[in-house]
């Protein structure tokens, strides 16, 4: 499982909120799917779960162990 409490994330800078409080899990097994108009985050979201971003505040999970 994958999951994200309140995940913030900023711009490089951390001066600006890119995402503010999203919170989500992902069951194993299971497809998900970001849709939405370009510019509202879902490549963030990507960067941080793939550990590829450091700028965000949240407690995630990937499979039992804080990221």
């Amino acid at each position: 499982m994958i999951s994200a409490a309140n995940l913030t994330i900023f711009n490089k800078d951390r001066n600006k909120k890119i995402l503010k409080n999203i919170s989500f899990k992902i069951l194993q097994g299971r497809v998900l799917f970001l849709v939405g108009e370009s510019g509202i985050g879902k490549t963030s979201i990507l960067r941080v779960l793939a550990k590829e971003s450091d700028s965000y505040d949240s407690n995630i999970e990937l499979f039992g162990e804080s990221i």
